[in-house]
């Protein structure tokens, strides 16, 4: 899971007093932090910026569903009448991730695992 917010650190110390995780922070190439919030050692979630650029994503929490081929989730997808929000785009560290919607608006991301 990862949330999009404007206020990134607002809802890092938010959760850390609500849920006592424990956190680690990635610097990013545009000069902000992408936290995660951690269990037991284990990344459970992700807290980063609303991206600019990513003017059809909302802020929110967005969950993401692992699987083998992401161009096979899309095309079961589109079969099963869903949306692709954003095509497949491979990234070097995340994989490869598409944003869809269910036909009922349910958005998920998949990521190649």
């Amino acid at each position: 899971m990862e949330l999009l917010t404007p206020e990134p650190q607002a809802a890092v110390g938010f959760f850390q007093q609500l849920l006592g995780h424990d956190v680690t922070e990635y610097p990013q190439d545009d000069g902000g932090t992408y936290t995660t919030l951690m269990v037991a050692g284990t990344e459970v979630a992700g807290i980063a910026t609303v991206p600019a650029a990513e003017r059809n994503l909302e802020p929110g929490w967005q969950v993401y569903f692992g699987v083998e081929s992401v161009a096979d989730a899309v095309a079961a997808a589109r079969a099963a009448g869903g949306v692709v929000l954003v095509e497949p785009e491979s990234g070097d560290e995340a994989g490869t991730i598409a944003t869809l919607a269910d036909p009922q608006g349910g958005v998920f991301s998949v990521l190649e695992v």
